[in-house]
C-alpha cells in the first residue's frame, strides 16, 4: 500500500506526457510498470485510467537520470 503525502499531487498519462515530458506510448509505459521498472499506477474509484503519484514518478527520474550520469 502506497501512503500519500498531505502534498502529493497525482498524475495521470497526460500529465505525464505534458508536465514530465514522458516521451513513451501508454503500451511502453504498462510494459515498464508490469516489468517493475516504473511506478505501478493506481485507479480511484470507478476510474477508468491510470493514476500515478507524481513523488514517485520524480525519484524514478531522478533514479534513472543519476544512472545515466554514471555510466
Amino acid at each position: 500500500m502506497t501512503v500519500m503525502a498531505d502534498d502529493d499531487r497525482v498524475l495521470t498519462f497526460a500529465d505525464l506526457r505534458e508536465k514530465k515530458r514522458w516521451p513513451y506510448s501508454r503500451m511502453h509505459t504498462r510494459r515498464l510498470w508490469l516489468a517493475g521498472q516504473f511506478p505501478k499506477p493506481f485507479k480511484v474509484g470507478g476510474a477508468r485510467f491510470n493514476l500515478w503519484l507524481e513523488s514517485e514518478v520524480d525519484a524514478y527520474l531522478a533514479g534513472r537520470q543519476k544512472t545515466a550520469r554514471d555510466a
